[in-house]
């Protein structure tokens, strides 16, 4: 506790260097207010201890200081390996998305269905306009609904990318439903003043089908 913070940062301990709090769900806020508690608990035991004398109190002061900066530097730590750990996961779970929620599922010799499900990156959403006119093309589809009940995001730079999927799909022969607009994609929608008219819109894939 005595070493300058400049040997602190250096010698470095490599707190929780295996990830162990993220791995086992352990919510970052969690971690920190562990960290800010232990932290708080020791600086009272070393008070009520009086394990630091009255005449060393700059050598005490420097202590305290140096346990707050160790303990500053592992929230640091704890807080940029969650969030690096997260964007990891995140990248995976929405390659996995990808092949799960970009699925054109027919349901008789000329219809089909694409239910859309999670939060839609414009890369993702780039993803799906491809992957959606090569499925729609094998398979031979007329009519395609696609759902976006469960799609938990939307913005303008999104509807202008649908608006591309649906033009796209029209140039293939492929008459396009949408369904499960809600009134938020409908006003992002408006705004953009894009042309809708032609297009079937449904409240509800039940609706629809």
């Amino acid at each position: 506790m005595l070493v300058s913070k400049e040997e602190t940062t250096e010698n470095e301990t490599g707190y929780d260097s295996l990830n162990y709090f993220f791995d086992k769900g352990v919510q970052l806020k969690q971690t920190v207010a562990v960290l800010s508690s232990f932290r708080l608990s020791l600086l009272k035991f070393l008070r009520q201890s009086q394990i630091i004398d009255k005449s060393e109190m700059e050598q005490g002061l420097e202590i305290y200081e140096n346990i707050i900066f160790a303990f500053d530097e592992a929230i640091r730590m704890t807080t940029q390996k969650f969030n690096d750990q997260a964007e990891i996961a995140q990248f995976w779970m929405d390659r996995e998305l990808d092949d799960v929620n970009a699925s054109v599922v027919c349901i008789n010799e000329t219809h089909a269905v694409m239910p859309l499900v999670g939060k839609f990156s414009p890369s993702r959403m780039n993803n799906l306009l491809h992957h959606t006119l090569r499925q729609s093309s094998l398979q031979d589809v007329q009519k395609l609904i696609i759902d976006f009940s469960g799609v938990l995001n939307f913005d303008k730079e999104l509807g202008i990318l649908l608006f591309d999927l649906i033009h796209g799909l029209k140039m293939q022969g492929i008459e396009v439903v949408i369904t499960g607009i809600a009134p938020y994609m409908a006003k992002t929608l408006t705004e953009l003043s894009l042309d809708f008219s032609n297009l079937k819109l449904y409240g509800n894939l039940k609706q629809a089908l």
